[in-house]
């Protein structure tokens, strides 16, 4: 077995040589998607191809079904994202379990990426994951790069993406209790669009009214050089009878391998892979998004702008940008990197416990804080607002300490977290445990309405009375976005 090794490379990524054979660790993405994003949060271990769950807003919107440390260290190479490849006949599946060839982890705060060659088929593989920024949606980019490392074309077929991709509505708890019985409900619509919505048909509850679901999950799937792809939404398509998901036994039956006309999309757990044959003469690439959309109608709408390799391209350095600009209030330049790194990386950990603050017009608003949680502390039940100015909830205690220095970066905060926090105080001296986001209101009527007119094109009375209620900032930017109200001014003006 190849040894680990550790070291910072010359473009500040934090590098792990086998990172399969390290210590097993959890990490996560930061969950920033921009003030005019929809964040998605993402963990990641050392193993198999590295993402163990992702979703949206808490544990019981999943796309990919989130597992404790010690469970994802043991699910994640069969259960997460697996690449199945056929090399002029002969079967490869790079990042495997049972594979032993050198193999990189690259690890930014905006991004991971991962590589392995075989020598043997000289081939190289690479896999660069990111989520995406500044969207109305929230949505988990992969991009796999296969590379010619011989002289001659290669003949390939490759499968690639997620054997389980959890429809919309498919809770936590259902997935660990009853994740059979509701398994019936699911439903996957739009594949002949190629552009999979994935969602049960209705929510399941002992209750006498019945609620159809319109949200889903998406996949959506291109490749470079814009030729088309074929998605596989039923796992037994690769699998056969394999329902342990070790091996693709019909993808590796003798034979072509090949997908029928129709494909089952109800009463079963999902796939979201991705079907390509082609000739590999230097490199090739295929792009895969994965998030939570409105509607299928949306997603039909947007499919042609975000699956191009321009948008995605664009969407990698918004992302790196974002993360970049946070961490820049706490850059520093000494003699040893490392510290440097480290000092901007902690600052980023302090946004996402504490909060960032902006300021409009002299008021302070925190965004993109939230309770802390991840693998290793499962207790806890984060949250992280699928909307604009993304905020969550938090201890009191967490939130409190994280704001001590905000005023060293920003003096414009001035007494805000003083009135804040003293105001939360009870009369015997405790303070609540728990902190929710921050809700705001217009308090007249006639105030209301003159504010939207001002901004919005016909708002209505509809969103008046909204605002006149103690409301999420990003709620109403949200609700003001699905009504269809264009603005007179711009949402920032707003």
């Amino acid at each position: 077995m190849n040894r680990p090794k550790y070291y910072i490379s010359t473009n500040n990524e934090f590098v792990i040589e086998n990172y399969d054979s390290a210590p097993t660790f959890s990490s996560f993405f930061p969950g920033i998607a921009g003030i005019f994003g929809c964040p998605m949060w993402v963990f990641y271990a050392n193993r198999g191809q590295c993402i163990t769950s992702a979703g949206v807003y808490d544990k019981n919107s999943a796309l990919i079904e989130f597992q404790s440390a010690n469970k994802a260290y043991r699910t994640v190479a069969l259960q997460g994202f697996r690449t199945f490849l056929k090399v002029d006949g002969k079967f490869y599946e790079p990042f495997s379990a049972l594979g032993d060839r050198p193999r990189k982890m690259f690890i930014l705060p905006h991004n991971l990426r991962l590589t392995e060659e075989n020598t043997a088929l000289k081939l190289r593989v690479e896999v660069v994951y990111f989520t995406v920024p500044n969207e109305q949606f929230p949505a988990l980019a992969r991009v796999l790069k296969i590379t010619n490392l011989g002289k001659k074309p290669r003949r390939i077929e490759v499968i690639d993406g997620l054997p389980a991709m959890i429809p919309f509505g498919f809770d936590n708890d259902l997935l660990k209790r009853l994740s059979t019985t509701i398994a019936a409900w699911s439903s996957v619509e739009n594949l002949k669009k190629n552009a999979p919505f994935y969602k049960l048909k209705i929510m399941p509850a002992d209750v006498t009214e019945t609620k159809l679901v319109r949200k889903g999950n998406f996949f959506l799937s291109f490749c470079r050089d814009k030729t088309p792809v074929k998605m596989i939404v039923d796992p037994a398509l690769v699998f056969g009878e394999d329902t342990g998901l070790e091996r693709p036994a019909n993808f590796l039956s003798a034979g072509a391998f090949r997908l029928p006309a129709e494909q089952l999309t109800e009463g079963f757990i999902p796939s979201a892979f991705t079907y390509k044959k082609f000739t590999l003469k230097d490199g090739f690439e295929i792009a895969s998004l994965f998030g939570e959309i409105d509607s299928v109608e949306l997603l039909n709408k947007l499919k042609k702008k975000i699956a191009s390799r321009d948008y995605l391209t664009g969407k990698f350095l918004d992302n790196k940008t974002l993360i970049d600009d946070i961490t820049a209030r706490m850059k520093g330049i000494t003699s040893h990197n490392s510290f440097d790194l480290y000092a901007r990386n902690t600052f980023l950990d302090n946004v996402m416990r504490g909060g960032l603050p902006l300021i409009f017009d002299g008021k302070v608003v925190y965004v993109y804080y939230r309770k802390h949680g991840d693998m290793e502390r499962d207790y806890n039940d984060f949250k992280l607002m699928p909307v604009y100015f993304s905020q969550g909830d938090g201890n009191y205690r967490d939130i409190n300490q994280n704001r001590r220095n905000d005023l060293f970066f920003n003096p414009d905060i001035g007494a805000d977290n003083i009135f804040r926090y003293f105001n939360l105080v009870q009369l015997d001296g405790y303070n609540p445990l728990v902190v929710l986001g921050s809700k705001y209101f217009v308090r007249e009527p006639g105030q209301a309405a003159g504010l939207l007119n001002k901004h919005l094109k016909a708002p209505g009375q509809e969103l008046s009375a909204l605002i006149t209620q103690p409301f999420l900032l990003g709620a109403v930017l949200k609700k003001i976005e699905n009504s269809g109200v264009g603005y007179k001014t711009s949402r920032l003006e707003l």
